[in-house]
């Protein structure tokens, strides 16, 4: 994997999807990192910089976007530098990984014009190297699950997102991959194309391997966050509406993973396993309107494979999660307290919202 120095450095920019192991993958490349330099690939970090405890590479990512966040794009073309400095002299191909890529967008028009000008934008930056981007695609209604789980979860600032069945009829534009794919070929000049369900077993090793370099003899990570459940999915979706911080939000997931609630919601839940998809044909319907985009995705990229994704199965599919009912709610309502930032402005508006709804409880009672 070394590089003839007397040409362009490579570069592997590994950009998602989000939802197929990326945070996974970075711990793991992190965790071995003198390892991959041994056999030619260098993981940069940020130093002198100090972006954030994150494995990945998402600052600088977000530098190039119109929501630069830890780094300036000074600052991070700064590090480009440092790392094809670097490269020159060792002979190493470089690997940043950052998920965000794949979701960024710069200045105005349709979104792949948008995406495309941010790709040009990061590619002008990288100009140095011989990039060879490289992107994991994922089941598309499994994608689609997980990355509406996710941002239920993790979105800054917190918000209530549409129902799932909301969701899937007007999708994030991340699910059409081939032309996402196709405009990310189009800027850099090549891409490599994975499927995340072919990695599963030993995600980074299998994900290093299609690369070409052997890890078997790497430090094994545990490093996959558990998703919410269906249930804490929707509980959580309804109160996002009255937190203000990333803080809160994490902190409303330790609430709702502690005993005392877990019971709550098993007693209000009691016939699990519960699923986000609405029913079996709707499940089956947005499969088959990814259908053609999918298949233009193996024509362009695995011609030799006679499908890219297995078949669900329905048998494996809950049943459909109702909305949490109001008891449940009014419990975790009393422990809010205890993870809310009292100083904040919008706190006030708390109270208030369940002042009103006991009232409206009070009257449907005594009508």
């Amino acid at each position: 994997m070394l590089n003839n120095l007397s040409s362009r450095p490579r570069l592997y920019l590994h950009l998602g999807t989000h939802k197929t192991g990326t945070t996974a993958l970075q711990a793991f490349s992190v965790a071995n990192r003198d390892r991959l330099k041994s056999l030619g690939l260098y993981y940069p970090n940020f130093s002198p910089f100090t972006p954030g405890p994150k494995d990945g590479h998402h600052a600088l990512a977000h530098a190039f976007s119109d929501e630069p966040t830890q780094l300036s794009q000074t600052q991070a073309e700064s590090l480009i530098g440092q790392w094809h400095a670097e490269a020159c002299e060792t002979g190493l191909t470089v690997i940043i990984s950052a998920e965000a890529i794949y979701r960024h967008v710069l200045g105005n028009g349709n979104f792949l014009e948008k995406r495309r000008r941010y790709l040009e934008k990061l590619n002008t930056a990288l100009a140095d190297f011989e990039v060879i981007p490289v992107l994991v695609f994922r089941r598309p209604d499994d994608y689609l699950r997980s990355l509406y789980q996710e941002n239920v979860a993790k979105s800054s600032p917190p918000r209530r997102m549409p129902t799932f069945a909301d969701y899937i009829s007007h999708p994030p534009p991340g699910i059409h991959y081939t032309s996402n794919a196709n405009v990310v070929e189009r800027v850099f000049g090549s891409i490599r194309v994975l499927i995340y369900e072919d990695l599963l077993g030993a995600l980074g090793e299998s994900f290093y391997a299609a690369l070409g370099i052997d890890l078997s003899d790497c430090v094994s990570t545990q490093h996959v966050r558990p998703s919410l459940s269906s249930e804490e999915t929707v509980i959580k979706n309804v109160i996002n509406q009255h937190l203000s911080t990333r803080d809160e939000s994490d902190k409303l997931i330790e609430l709702l993973r502690t005993p005392l609630i877990q019971k709550a919601v098993r007693n209000a839940y009691p016939d699990p396993p519960y699923d986000l998809w609405p029913d079996l044909t709707s499940r089956q319907t947005f499969l088959d309107s990814r259908a053609d985009d999918v298949a233009q995705l193996r024509m362009r990229y695995f011609p030799e494979r006679a499908c890219l994704f297995d078949e669900w199965e329905s048998k494996t599919m809950g049943r459909p999660v109702p909305e949490p009912p109001q008891v449940l709610l009014e419990q975790i309502r009393t422990h809010l307290p205890s993870i809310l930032n009292p100083t904040d402005p919008k706190r006030i508006l708390i109270p208030i919202y369940w002042f009103r709804s006991a009232i409206k409880k009070l009257w449907r009672t005594l009508h």
